[in-house]
């Protein structure tokens, strides 16, 4: 949110850089939100209909100032120096890394003799035993479930992780542990379908799966979102998830008694902001679920997930339009345990796997980084949707506006 102050009447705010109908601060101030420029009249019915024309002009100018920005960073050579350098610390600092050749050296004791990794097969989990979290987005045919199988194998022989879930489409759960048996004869895998997982037969579940040291714990997706997080651990994600408004809003106040007044626009949004978040999250994290066990009483410390794309919609606030996802209770339920786990663990927590990672909107980009590596987007100052755009892409407007009658 962004407190434009300035003059809105002088040449340069309303022919300059802005027109007679929308000044220069407005235009500036949609640009810094990432809202679309619109020109609005008041038709006889006392609504808003879109005035083409005014539109189109304030667009224009609101290129033209994007443009002079861009000219203007780097006219003063120590600004330039320090953007430069800014850059290069946060974005060009990273060498991607070649696994082919790590993967090539991997023994992989246990596996089936007649089985033979393919090359991206064995780059992959090379990846899994040197990243964090890892995204196998190879196409289809490409091999991902053995993957995911000789990855989990080798992580836990090699001490790295101690009781992984996989977590698999509800029809997948028969033909995934099969083909991880023909992989891995010898594996000791605990499988289990929402049917499994119904009534009395959860408690079984959890026992079982604390109790003994499996290779690897199975599930439907179904039964995965079952198996809740405690309270105490649900309202700690709730808390984290609003973190950032809080500050936003006491800055907001506080800046507002400093310069005499206080911005009553933007406090007034953020007051309503903090508490209608917290009861989205709420109502995505209330799904059925047995109150006397928890996930944290599995064992479980790292997560694969097959069709990573089914998670795509996590909520994603955004200014832009067509950008925002409203959400889904079964993507915030990932997110909550993998946050969880990353708070418990250390960083290694997920690998996710699918070949359409995205699928409608370039906002399933940002969903996925927020899955794996929310570190890598913090690091870069990155907290939201809105600058991850405003850093990586550019906003462009189609004109598709009709002259009206």
């Amino acid at each position: 949110m962004w407190d434009v102050k300035a003059n809105r009447h002088t040449i340069a705010a309303t022919s300059n850089w802005g027109t007679q109908w929308m000044p220069a601060s407005d235009i500036l101030k949609q640009v810094l939100e990432q809202r679309p420029v619109r020109v609005t009249d008041e038709n006889e019915d006392k609504r808003r209909v879109l005035n083409p024309t005014e539109t189109a002009a304030a667009q224009e100018k609101a290129q033209l100032l994007q443009e002079r920005f861009s000219e203007w960073v780097w006219e003063e050579p120590e600004r330039a120096n320090c953007l430069i350098d800014e850059y290069n610390l946060r974005f060009n600092s990273i060498v991607l890394r070649d696994y082919s050749t790590e993967g090539e050296r991997l023994t992989r004791p246990g596996m089936a003799k007649d089985f033979s990794p393919r090359p991206q097969q064995r780059a992959a989990v090379a990846r899994m035993l040197s990243e964090p979290a890892v995204g196998l987005f190879h196409q289809v045919g490409a091999g991902k479930t053995a993957e995911m199988v000789m990855g989990v194998m080798e992580l836990r022989r090699l001490g790295m992780v101690n009781k992984p879930a996989v977590f698999v489409p509800n029809h997948m759960l028969e033909q995934f542990a099969r083909e991880w048996l023909q992989v891995y004869p010898p594996a000791r895998i605990l499988a289990a379908s929402s049917a499994d997982l119904a009534g009395d037969k959860r408690r079984q579940f959890v026992a079982r799966a604390a109790a003994n040291q499996w290779d690897a714990v199975i599930m439907t997706r179904t039964a995965f979102q079952r198996i809740s997080l405690s309270p105490e651990s649900e309202a700690a994600y709730i808390n984290s998830e609003i973190t950032q408004m809080r500050p936003d809003l006491e800055s907001a106040k506080s800046n507002g008694q400093e310069n005499g007044r206080a911005n009553a626009s933007i406090v007034k949004r953020l007051e309503k902001m903090v508490p209608s978040q917290e009861e989205r999250l709420k109502a995505k994290l209330d799904s059925p679920a047995d109150p006397a066990i928890s996930f944290e009483e599995t064992g479980i410390d790292y997560l694969v997930v097959d069709e990573l794309h089914d998670y795509k919609n996590l909520e994603t606030p955004s200014n832009i339009p067509g950008a925002a996802i409203t959400g889904s209770a079964r993507a915030s339920d990932l997110h909550m345990k993998a946050e969880f786990l990353r708070e418990r663990e250390g960083r290694r927590v997920i690998t996710g796997a699918t070949a359409t990672p995205i699928a409608n909107s370039v906002t399933e980009m940002y969903v996925m980084q927020r899955y794996l590596r929310p570190d890598l987007l913090q690091a870069a100052g990155i907290k939201d949707f809105n600058t991850w755009a405003a850093t990586f892409g550019q906003v462009v407007e189609e004109r598709t506006l009709r002259s009206r009658r």
